[in-house]
């Protein structure tokens, strides 16, 4: 797989060794200037200097590269300002490896990674409206399957899906693997906006 460059925008010598752990396959280099950093970039937002995430600056860089943000102590609030300002994606800076390797490769593939409290909040905003749920995609998934999309359309957790319908969490992540790749869709949000005829 080819990877883009990624810049590592941190003063913590440990930090950037835990990230330089997640990105195996990457071409790494660390920095302390978001203006000088290559297309992808994971920045330590506790790095000494950067301005605030409303500060317009952000959406400069963020235009021009992907960014990734970390906090160590992480907040909704601050995951929802980070996305306002730009960010590709937000976490916890000291994430397991697997949780960083996973962000940084659906960022670089051009996606997006925002949190499920985020995701949750966001689909439910959307699905506010009036708009009618969309048909079309029923008659590709069974009845079981078609339960869950409603529920995340809805803006459901996993959690509140196994408990409505009586089933595993884990049953809930194999119905919504099979109804991303059944109805061509990447995520939660995309799954909620093909449901109610958005996607």
């Amino acid at each position: 797989m080819n990877h883009p460059p990624l810049t590592l925008i941190t003063a913590d010598p440990v930090l950037a060794d835990h990230w330089r752990t997640a990105a195996a396959g990457y071409t790494v280099h660390v920095g302390n200037e978001l203006d000088e950093a290559g297309p992808l970039v994971l920045v330590d937002l506790a790095m000494p200097g950067l301005p605030g995430l409303a500060d317009p600056r952000w959406h400069a860089w963020t235009a021009m590269r992907l960014v990734i943000m970390a906090s160590s102590l992480p907040s909704d609030l601050e995951n929802l300002h980070a996305l306002q300002a730009g960010a590709r994606g937000y976490g916890h800076a000291y994430a397991p490896n697997e949780f960083w390797t996973q962000v940084l490769d659906v960022v670089s593939k051009g996606g997006a990674w925002i949190g499920p409290l985020v995701m949750q909040r966001l689909i439910q905003t959307l699905t506010r409206n009036d708009m009618h749920e969309a048909h079309d995609w029923q008659s590709k998934v069974t009845e079981r399957e078609a339960e869950v999309a409603r529920l995340v359309a809805r803006g459901a957790s996993n959690k509140e899906i196994a408990r409505e319908l009586d089933i595993t969490e884990r049953t809930v992540k194999a119905h919504l693997t099979i109804l991303f790749s059944k109805l061509h869709v990447a995520d939660r949000l995309q799954l909620a906006l093909r449901v109610k005829g958005m996607h």
